[in-house]
Order: structure tokens, then sequence, then C-alpha cells
């Protein structure tokens, strides 16, 4: 059997959508399902995936993210679109949510530190 390719974007709106963790679960869910290419940025409202990868996988990815979210999320809405543009390597996306989140952590540390009392 052959494979046939395909590459979509799914729009996940919510109050609760960005700041849960919704990227490394989209993310994790993605590899675990042998998808190759992903990509996921927050939006106003929530968060645009862009995925690439084997058409039975892609199908099998719609579902999940239909039937399950991160703890601490509320999704109102979800909309799955073919995509036409490139999505970058799994791998290349995984180092730049780790960066991300390296600079989140850097920068909450740096503003508590600037809250602590000076010692005399």
């Amino acid at each position: 059997s052959s494979f046939r390719m395909r590459k979509i974007e799914i729009d996940i709106r919510g109050p609760k959508v960005v700041g849960v963790g919704s990227r490394p679960f989209l993310f994790l869910n993605a590899i675990n399902l042998g998808i190759g290419r992903f990509f996921a940025s927050n939006a106003t409202d929530g968060v645009v995936v862009r995925v690439d990868g084997d058409d039975a996988d892609i199908d099998r990815y719609v579902e999940l993210v239909r039937s399950a979210f991160p703890d601490h999320a509320e999704v109102d809405g979800i909309e799955v679109a073919d995509y036409e543009g490139k999505v970058m390597e799994a791998s290349l996306f995984l180092q730049l949510l780790q960066l991300e989140m390296i600079e989140i952590c850097t920068s909450a540390l740096l503003r508590r530190r600037e809250q602590e009392p000076s010692s005399p």
C-alpha cells in the first residue's frame, strides 16, 4: 500500500488553551503517532498547529486533538483545514519549544530576584 502525505492546520480556540501546556501536549501526541513534521504557535485566543505526515496518522491525530486536552484546558472550538505551506521538522520544533521555555523561566527568575528585598 502506498502512503499518501497530507498537511493540515488545526485551529484550537478557547478561554484556556494558552498557558496550560497545550503545545507540549500536542507535540508529544504527534510524535507518538509518528508524525515527523510539526509546528504550533500561540494565538490570541488559542493555539494553531500544523502537521505534515502520512494521511492515516494525520486522521488519527485529528481524532486525538478533538478528544483529548491537557489538564486545565478549556476548549471552545477546533477547526481543521488543509495547509499548503512548509511544516518544520519535529526535532527543530522541540528545540524552539525548549528555548522558549528557558526564556520564560529566566524572565520569571529575574523578576522574582528583582522583587526580593536586597540584603544589607
